[in-house]
């Protein structure tokens, strides 16, 4: 699971390689990106047709992660710095086996403001308290939080899948922005919405036809 950059458990890649298949994203970041693993899926996936970024914030794992090239561009930072200082949309996140290392009250606002950046998000987190430290002498490995299967529920996510084998409990959650947004109370960006809807018509092809159409009915200027 683990290797001295920081790893993760396997358990649900199949289920993860499956919701990037289907969300098929233009641009995908990886927070907390350690070995790399997630970043190898998206690859497998989707080759080079899209943009991969990782966030990743121990220094020496980010050196790792340049030479190995497999992202794009690889951000040494930590993910609340990351989200605060891009204002772009992107499509997709991912938070592999890294919500777990972070205060349950930082969970929460991190999810939030990852909701208002991204269109989709995928979270795998233990569903067990592990007692973990400073590994390898990285401080960002020490487990923080105990997440509960119900945690998530609060931003209503698409998807929730829960693993269990003979040691290990697992759960992946996806969210999508609009409907989190929508249902949740939290703020919503109207602008933020409409790039995103664009980008998805793009995607299978009309986002011309609903540009026209929307210039037609004069609600574009």
């Amino acid at each position: 699971m683990t290797d001295a950059y920081g790893g993760s458990w396997t358990t649900l890649d199949f289920v993860t390689r499956h919701q990037i298949a289907g969300i098929q994203p233009g641009t995908v970041v990886d927070f907390g990106a350690g070995a790399g693993k997630n970043g190898k899926l998206v690859r497998e996936v989707l080759g080079s047709a899209c943009q991969l970024v990782a966030v990743e914030g121990y220094a020496r794992t980010v050196e790792k992660l340049k030479k190995d090239g497999v992202y794009d561009q690889v951000c040494g930072m930590l993910i609340k710095d990351w989200l605060h200082s891009d204002a772009q949309h992107h499509d997709l996140a991912i938070f592999g086996d890294v919500l777990e290392h972070l205060p349950r009250r930082e969970i929460f606002k991190t999810v939030r403001r990852a909701l208002q950046v991204f269109g989709d998000i995928i979270i795998v987190v233990p569903l067990y308290d592990v007692c973990q430290g400073a590994a390898y002498g990285n401080a960002l490995e020490i487990h923080r939080a105990y997440i509960d299967e119900q945690y998530f529920d609060r931003f209503n996510p698409v998807e929730k899948h829960i693993i269990k084998d003979k040691v290990h409990v697992m759960m992946n959650v996806r969210l999508n922005s609009i409907q989190s947004l929508a249902t949740s109370g939290l703020k919503i960006n109207r602008h933020q919405m409409f790039r995103y809807a664009m980008r998805v018509l793009d995607r299978i092809g009309l986002s011309k036809s609903f540009y026209e159409a929307l210039k037609r009915l004069r609600l574009l200027r």
